[in-house]
């Protein structure tokens, strides 16, 4: 094996440590910005439900609805990071790797 062969095999391993670590970042920062979305708009409908003074809490059913969807990304966010890796969508499809 000459040089320049272990040299391309060295920099293809550091291209793809590289971009199975803007996955993670990428992955962090989805979740971060879900959970301010969520914890903002909840806040509103809860406001909301206080000044119009209902008795029915409906704001209970979208923030429990949301808050399902945001625990199941949260976890499955730690759990890949657990792994050192994404859930199989969050890898890219052959055709951008082909572009490469």
């Amino acid at each position: 094996m000459d040089k320049w062969k272990a040299f391309d095999l060295i920099r293809a391993g550091w291209e793809e440590e590289r971009e199975r670590g803007r996955r993670r970042l990428r992955a962090r920062h989805d979740l971060g910005t879900d959970a301010l979305a969520f914890l903002m708009v909840n806040a509103a409908l809860w406001l909301l439900w206080v000044a119009i003074g209902t008795a029915y809490p409906w704001p209970a059913w979208i923030t429990s609805v949301w808050g399902v969807w945001l625990s199941i990304h949260a976890w499955r966010y730690l759990i890949g990071n657990r792994r050192g890796d994404q859930s199989p969508q969050d890898e890219p499809s052959d055709s951008i790797h082909a572009q490469h």
